[in-house]
């Protein structure tokens, strides 16, 4: 399994197990920058409350290992 693809499968199943078993999951971006081996990949999902995205990065000559981000958001909250 390629990096990208692990990457983008925990993603997934990190953000929908963060909002629940109901929850959409959407098409996700998959890209890489300049340098082919820098890849990001953004995803996203929603259920009755939140809906949020994550940002995962891999840039093997920059950092050995994955970074991420994420924002949950309440569709809600005033």
């Amino acid at each position: 399994m390629s990096n990208e693809a692990s990457l983008f499968d925990a993603m997934r199943s990190a953000i929908i197990t963060a909002m629940g078993t109901d929850a959409l999951s959407f098409a996700a971006v998959l890209a890489h920058c300049g340098d082919t081996q820098n890849h990001f990949t953004i995803t996203s999902a929603a259920e009755a409350g939140p809906a949020g995205f994550k940002l995962g990065a891999f840039f093997p000559k920059v950092m050995p290992r994955h970074a991420l981000a994420s924002l949950l958001m309440d569709q809600f909250s005033d």
